[in-house]
């Protein structure tokens, strides 16, 4: 049997096993001496961007959505069953391409009734034209029988009856032709409003076909074939290519810098991918809410994969320095709202604060920090810590 330990024999135990304590406690904080020591004397390699004294060109940025000025939405000009739709969005089409087809049948009823009833006036005006001539004919005919009639009555070879006879066929002779030209007016006005109601019909049941009214790409068709449009619903919407720019939001300090005809350079975010411009429009009217304006830049070309409402972001070129203090934008930090770059003096990194007088797209031109000063990214590591610059 194994006896149970006692208590002076268990207090002699713990001891022996406390006692290495201190020594290893004072190795783990000397190791980390060690390591801190090694920590800060140890450069710090980081890559590193050189302030140039250089050209320099001053640049505002906003951002905006692609539009363009040639825009067009065709809608239905009628009631109409929407029979045909004969494009497709992204579909190139020049101009007079027919776009869509409506039913007409009841219009093309229409304009054969009203044509049939243009030609039956154009008949009645006939047949008037003919009663009128015949009138005149007989009042000349009468005209003449009195005048006769009268120089036989004043030789006396014909009686008084016979004059009164012949006078009173001649008056009724003349009212016969201004009834015949009554009647004619009423033929030929007849005749022109049913003409004119043709003509109307006819040119109605053009607008029953929809053709593109310039050369350009479909952007959009919100209509569906064999359903039943009301007059003004959009069927096809198109934008012609040469006209696409962006409207672009500046802040109100930006837009007292930005210019008509001012270069620009826009990155369309959906695509990764910048295409040049120049300034078209700048509206000197400012939101009195958010205290920003509008500028549209016109684009040069039209870039493969564009879409109307596509977001993006514009640099506009403002002004140029020719000699420069510049620094890559990227080396540009802040604390507090003021602005600082991180340099390596002397082995060293060393923060200072600086004036920014103007960006770049990619640049920033600043005051207090001198050409040929090597900068290091923000935030990468503590002023006075020890760096190696990379090349």
């Amino acid at each position: 049997m194994i006896a149970a330990p006692t208590s002076e024999s268990t207090t002699r135990s713990l001891r022996r096993r406390i006692r290495p304590l201190p020594v290893v406690l004072l190795l783990l904080a000397a190791a980390g001496a060690v390591a801190y020591a090694s920590s800060v004397t140890t450069p710090v390699k980081l890559r590193g961007a050189m302030v140039t004294e250089t050209a320099f060109e001053e640049t505002v940025t906003g951002v905006g959505t692609l539009t363009a000025e040639g825009r067009a939405v065709l809608a239905a000009p009628v009631q109409a069953v929407l029979l045909s739709i004969d494009v497709t969005a992204g579909q190139a089409v020049t101009a007079g391409t027919v776009i869509a087809s409506f039913d007409a049948r009841a219009a093309e009823a229409d304009l054969r009734a009203t044509r049939a009833k243009a030609e039956a006036a154009g008949r009645a005006l006939e047949s008037a034209d003919a009663a009128l001539a015949k009138a005149r004919a007989a009042a000349s005919e009468a005209t003449a029988r009195l005048q006769r009639l009268e120089a036989l009555a004043r030789s006396g070879h014909a009686t008084a009856a016979d004059r009164d006879s012949a006078a009173t066929a001649a008056e009724t002779a003349g009212l016969d032709v201004r009834a015949a030209e009554a009647a004619r007016a009423s033929s030929a006005a007849d005749a022109a409003a049913a003409d004119a109601s043709a003509d109307e019909l006819s040119a109605r049941l053009a607008d029953y076909t929809l053709k593109a009214p310039f050369s350009g790409v479909v952007t959009n068709v919100p209509a569906s074939a064999h359903t039943l449009v009301s007059p003004g619903s959009p069927v096809v919407e198109m934008v012609d290519p040469a006209t696409l720019s962006a409207d672009i939001r500046l802040d109100e300090a930006s837009m007292a810098k930005v210019s008509a005809g001012a270069p620009a350079s826009l990155s369309i975010l959906a695509m990764n991918r910048t295409v040049a411009g120049r300034v078209a429009v700048v509206d000197r009217s400012l939101d009195p809410a958010t205290r920003e304006g509008r500028i549209r830049v016109r684009l040069a070309a039209p870039p493969d994969g564009w879409a109307i409402g596509q977001r993006v972001t514009a640099s506009i070129t403002v002004g140029r320095v020719p000699d420069a203090t510049v620094a890559p934008l990227m080396a540009l930090g802040w604390e507090d709202r003021t602005p600082y770059v991180l340099a390596a003096e002397a082995g060293r990194a060393r923060q200072h604060p600086v004036d920014v007088l103007a960006y770049g797209e990619d640049s920033v031109r600043l005051d207090g920090v001198a050409p040929g000063t090597r900068l290091l990214p923000p935030g990468s590591v503590r002023p006075g810590r020890r760096v190696e610059v990379i090349e």
